[in-house]
């Protein structure tokens, strides 16, 4: 990202969001996270379709909990879920046979 300041380009969120992908598949959901930061603020808000694809990404990584950190930081950064994220939440815990956890999601999604 310095790099990139440095030599005044910027990646669209596209390119971003495969950054980030690549690391959370190598494991390093820290650096994937800390990416997140600063997307976000050198964009000022990020569409809900770019958590949205985050959550997915960590769904079909048979890790939840970050999914759900996702959808966190979303409503922190004052961005409203839809009703692509409640289904990427639900998604993300029947991968791992979480269904005490999908239920809860189900009835907000149809609440919607």
């Amino acid at each position: 990202m310095a790099e990139a300041a440095r030599l005044n380009f910027s990646l669209d969120l596209n390119a971003y969001y495969e950054l980030m992908s690549m690391y959370v598949r190598l494991g390093d959901q820290k650096r994937a996270f800390e990416l997140l930061e600063s997307v976000r603020q050198e964009r000022n808000q990020l569409p809900s379709w770019f958590y949205d694809m985050l959550i997915t990404l960590f769904g079909n990584s048979r890790e939840p909990e970050q999914a759900e950190r996702i959808r966190e930081l979303m409503l922190s950064h004052g961005v409203q879920p839809t009703k692509f994220t409640y289904l990427a939440l639900m998604q993300a815990h029947a991968v791992v046979g979480d269904y005490a956890r999908v239920c809860p999601l189900d009835t907000i999604l149809l609440l919607m």
